[in-house]
């Protein structure tokens, strides 16, 4: 995979783990105000979008687990000299 590629592909993924993390957000202020207020329909409304939020979350991993596959073996290791995040080798 190309590096070009490869980079375009990360950044994709961190926007989406960041949208996702906006929604995971917002999710629980939505049922801490209808547990407060004791909301049926606001409960449920957060159960739907918990769905939601799930598929997106399993389609992120997807993506990642995709992404990991297209990479050569030897190109997945961490760089030397043990920068940030090097305990963390595939």
């Amino acid at each position: 995979m190309p590096r070009l590629t490869l980079d375009r592909e990360i950044r994709l993924i961190q926007d989406e783990t960041l949208l996702l993390g906006s929604l995971v957000e917002q999710a629980v202020l939505n049922a801490v105000d209808a547990l407060k207020s004791r909301d049926a329909a606001a409960a449920r409304a957060v159960i739907r979008n918990d769905i939601f939020i799930n598929d997106k979350r399993f389609a992120i991993e997807n993506r990642i687990l995709i992404l990991l596959h297209a990479i050569p073996n030897g190109a997945r290791s961490a760089p030397a000299g043990g920068g940030a995040g090097a305990h963390y080798r595939a």
